[in-house]
């Protein structure tokens, strides 16, 4: 039983091992699957995993680059703060940045220097708590602008800080946690533009009312695009006419005038500065007047010459006074040559009156040589008139007033008027009161006659015509002499000068007598003419008038004041003043002279010695000093004139009279000779009975 037991488990056993075995295979085959898969699997994983590692490599390189990247990016950025926070603290301007709250998270130096608030304080305050005065001005609108607009802003305020007043230009700009501010203190510049605004209008203020003439002249064309009032003035025309004129218009048709004007032009045209170039302007009215200019190029911002700047300062008065000058030196120098002709003509006159004198004495009364004779000495005393009316004339002394008979002294230059002027033009007198009388200075009575007859010839230069000269008397009642002429009543003497000329335009005639006017062309006339003729017409207590039509002439009536009574000269009786054998020593380098000296002196029985040789009057004399009594000496001689020889001789013996004779009598030969120690001055040619009557006195004196 057992057995079978046994049998039966072995069965059992066995089936179970087959049952064992087959599962065992069903396992080995499950497992060969499982590897299969498992093996497939690995072989999806190790190729995931490849492909995992790759991209973990790629993903590991690209994140060291990043990082590289982002250590730069940092690096940058941190530098980049640095130098933003150096910049914001170098400049000098306040600068500070603003949260989106307008608290403040930055604030610079300068901002803490400039408003006295430190950084610390500052950080995390809204800008209302740093400047509480900006509420509600425009900085708070331009601040919500900024944050509303995202726009930038920028304004100019003004801001009290620590008790003083600031302008502000603000600029505020948005970022990306609020805006940014900069606020540029201007209050320099603003004082600076408000002294620059003061300065221009004072420059204008000087430009419109400068005392000189200020021009701004075209390039282009030469046409005035700027001008002051002075130039207006200047020119005698209004602002609005002149702008838009040529600048050449200005300027008299002349070389010295346009001619020069157009050098100027294309001078400054070419780059050059001028100065103190003289030009001859004229006037809206047609007169001229003398200008000296500075004229200096203008350049635009490219260079280009587009305008001139020009000032013209009239130099009218200082043209003519240069004019009045050289006229003073021809008067000098004709005074100096009138003086050696007169020294030459008077040692030809003096023998020549001299011995006609002595021959008459020679002659009896009924002899009819004596007539003839009277007639050259006649002759003779005229010319010497003459020489000293010439003298007098160019050398322009004084006078001293006298009566004056005034027939003669009109007649006298119209005979030296009729050979300087053309035959064209013919002379007629009418002198109608001979004895007519005024008291005044035959010299300037001779000047205005002249004068007036002058222009009266120039009047008439180019067509010829008449020039009439009448003295009439008149009597000048209340009426016409205070109506009319601005004189007392009473008599008068006419002096009448018309011509048959051009005549003169009414507005001519107003100035004919301020000084410097002449219409004369340049050259021909100072304009100083009838100004000295209205001068010595006043100072003789008279009036000159005038009437005068466009081609039909012109009429001078002079107006003196007629002494009621005639005063007749005096005249010496020619009684001799013989002397008393007393020794003269007489001394002149012309022998008919001394000749005639020695004749002289003898009739007036004095003792005389002559010598025509000053070096040998002086040895003479210190030979002998005691041996003369007087000494007559001539003043211009060779080696010693009378000056020199009256020193030496002074010198030997200080008491002997010393008379000189000369044919130049004026103030500086008195004065001299009287420093000289001379005692008497007597003109060339002497009279007779004048030489007599100074010796006479002269030798009173010492005894």
């Amino acid at each position: 039983m057992k057995k079978i037991e046994l049998e039966q488990e072995l069965a059992r056993a066995e089936e179970l091992i087959g049952t064992l075995e087959e599962r065992l295979q069903e396992a080995h085959d499950e497992i060969a699957r499982t590897n299969s898969d498992l093996l497939q699997l690995t072989l999806e994983l190790e190729e995931r995993v490849a492909h995992r590692t790759a991209e973990l490599v790629k993903a590991n390189k690209a994140l060291r680059e990043e990082i590289v990247q982002r250590s730069r990016t940092e690096k940058a950025l941190s530098e980049s703060e640095v130098k933003f926070r150096q910049l914001a603290e170098s400049i000098g301007d306040v600068f500070f940045a603003l949260d989106s709250r307008l608290r403040c998270v930055y604030w610079n130096r300068t901002s803490e220097l400039l408003t006295g608030i430190s950084t610390q304080k500052a950080m995390g305050r809204s800008i209302w708590g740093i400047f509480p005065e900006t509420k509600g001005t425009i900085v708070e609108e331009a601040y919500l602008k900024v944050m509303k607009s995202g726009q930038a802003q920028n304004f100019v305020t003004h801001l009290s800080l620590r008790g003083q007043e600031y302008v502000f230009e603000i600029g505020a700009y948005p970022t990306a946690n609020g805006l940014a501010v900069l606020a540029r203190d201007i209050t320099e510049r603003q004082w600076a533009e408000e002294a620059l605004r003061e300065s221009e209008e004072r420059y204008r203020d000087l430009y419109e009312n400068a005392p000189n003439a200020y021009f701004s002249v075209s390039a282009t064309d030469g046409s005035i695009i700027r001008v002051n009032q002075e130039a207006a003035r200047m020119t005698g025309y209004d602002r609005s006419s002149l702008l838009g004129m040529k600048v050449f218009d200005l300027y008299a048709d002349t070389a010295s005038g346009f001619g020069k004007a157009i050098d100027v032009f294309s001078r400054f045209t070419a780059g050059e500065a001028i100065r103190g170039i003289e030009l001859e302007m004229k006037k809206r009215d047609g007169s001229f007047f003398w200008a000296s200019h500075f004229v200096e190029p203008l350049r635009d911002g490219k260079g280009n010459i587009v305008a001139s700047r020009s000032v013209a300062v009239d130099i009218s008065e200082r043209k003519n006074l240069e004019m009045l000058l050289r006229q003073a030196q021809k008067m000098e120098a004709i005074g100096t040559l009138a003086g050696g002709i007169a020294h030459d003509f008077n040692n030809i006159l003096t023998p020549i009156l001299g011995f006609s004198q002595l021959a008459m004495d020679d002659l009896p009364q009924e002899h009819p040589g004596r007539t003839k004779l009277g007639h050259v000495v006649k002759a003779a005393q005229r010319a010497k008139e003459l020489v000293h009316q010439i003298l007098a004339f160019s050398r322009q002394r004084s006078q001293e007033f006298r009566p004056v008979f005034l027939a003669p002294v009109i007649k006298e230059p119209l005979k030296l008027l009729r050979a300087s002027i053309p035959t064209t033009i013919e002379i007629r007198q009418n002198i109608q009161s001979p004895d007519g009388q005024v008291t005044g200075d035959a010299t300037q009575i001779h000047q205005v006659v002249m004068n007036l007859c002058t222009n009266a010839a120039h009047a008439m230069h180019e067509k010829g015509g008449t020039l009439c000269v009448s003295l009439t008397e008149v009597e000048l009642g209340p009426d016409r002499a205070a109506r009319d002429l601005d004189l007392k009543p009473g008599p008068y003497l006419k002096l009448t000068v018309s011509d048959t000329g051009q005549g003169m335009k009414p507005e001519t005639m107003k100035r004919i007598f301020e000084p410097y006017f002449t219409t004369k062309a340049t050259g021909e006339g100072t304009g100083m003419g009838l100004a000295v003729v209205h001068g010595i017409v006043a100072s003789h207590g008279g009036v000159i008038t005038v009437e005068s039509e466009v081609d039909r002439g012109s009429t001078f009536d002079v107006y003196l004041p007629r002494l009621a009574a005639k005063v007749e000269e005096e005249v010496q009786e020619a009684t001799p003043l013989p002397g008393h054998k007393e020794r003269i020593l007489f001394v002149d380098d012309e022998e008919l002279v001394a000749e005639l000296g020695r004749e002289m002196l003898q009739r007036l029985e004095y003792q005389v010695t002559v010598l025509t040789e000053s070096l040998a009057a002086l040895e003479a004399f210190r030979a002998d000093p005691e041996g003369f009594d007087l000494v007559l000496t001539d003043q211009s001689m060779p080696h010693l004139n009378g000056f020199s020889l009256a020193r030496e001789i002074l010198k030997i013996r200080s008491d002997i009279p010393v008379i000189m004779y000369t044919g130049l009598i004026e103030e500086t030969v008195e004065e001299k000779a009287k420093a000289a120690g001379i005692r008497a001055v007597l003109a060339k040619p002497p009279d007779q009975n004048q030489l007599a009557e100074i010796l006479r006195g002269q030798l009173r004196k010492r005894d």
